[in-house]
């Protein structure tokens, strides 16, 4: 599994430049137009996100943010002396495993990232720095910064070392990429199989060996972790039902409460509790 991971993370392809280091005084606009995806590191004060599509992120404590995909967003200086680093960048093979299992929007406090102070220390030297090539080595350490953070993200498990094999198999990647784009479809065994080029008793079997889950098993997973998300936007059961592929709310919220030992509505009082 080591050689697959150092494999993929060998493989991605991004190109990044710094846009914003020192304090901000002003909202900012990031627009997915532009086809940018980007990372903010608040070394100090408090700042609010803002996104069409997610709910408002405070932050009042240094944190990593990153945005993997394209993704309109605003960030609102909420204290004074609000000081950060930005950076956009492009992952040029945007079908890539890692990304297809990240989520749009990844925090990661400061005190969690140990074995990026010395990547993050030199960002900000290199930034202060106004000599020949310095904004091409901070672009560059920038890159470092993104894919070392990938590999944390790994190690800590938010990405799935399954999942990347999964996504790695030449059948497989196929059907898996098919799930976690549209898993509000009304999936068959037979259409994944199809998409995999294998017959359903191989698919499953392929499937079970690689992911040590069934199809139906890791489908249920993906559309309940998205259920987790939108219902925290709070989203209505009804709705979120109807984006995640389930018949009903009801039929969500027993499959919810049969994975997570907890209704919908007593996960979100708790979550709730713990904010």
């Amino acid at each position: 599994m080591t050689e697959l991971i150092d494999h993929l993370l060998n493989d991605i392809e991004l190109s990044a430049r710094i846009i914003q280091s020192g304090q901000l005084n002003h909202s900012a606009i990031y627009d997915a137009k532009t086809g940018f995806s980007f990372i903010h590191v608040l070394k100090q004060g408090s700042i609010r996100f803002q996104s069409p599509k997610h709910k408002t992120i405070h932050l009042s404590k240094p944190t990593l943010t990153l945005y993997i995909r394209p993704l309109t967003h605003s960030l609102t200086p909420v204290s004074c002396g609000a000081e950060l680093q930005c950076a956009s960048f492009k992952i040029i093979n945007t079908q890539h495993p890692i990304i297809q299992l990240l989520p749009d929007v990844v925090c990661i406090e400061l005190d969690d990232l140990n074995q990026l102070s010395p990547t993050l220390a030199l960002i900000e030297t290199e930034s202060k720095n106004t000599g020949f090539g310095d904004k091409f080595i901070c672009d560059r350490v920038i890159e470092i910064l993104i894919v070392k953070t990938l590999r944390l993200l790994i190690e800590q498990g938010k990405i799935s070392t399954q999942a990347l094999a999964g996504f790695s198999h030449p059948k497989l990647a196929k059907a898996l990429l098919a799930i976690h784009q549209n898993y509000e479809e009304n999936w068959t065994l037979e259409k994944l199989a199809n998409l995999a080029g294998m017959s359903r008793a191989s698919f499953c079997k392929c499937f079970h060996e690689v992911l040590s889950d069934t199809p139906n098993m890791y489908l249920a997973k993906i559309r309940l972790s998205q259920a987790k998300n939108l219902l925290k936007q709070g989203i209505s059961l009804e709705l979120v039902a109807e984006k995640t592929g389930y018949a009903t709310a009801s039929s969500l919220s027993r499959s919810f409460k049969k994975r997570y030992q907890h209704t919908p509505s007593q996960w979100i009082k708790q979550s709730r509790t713990l904010a």
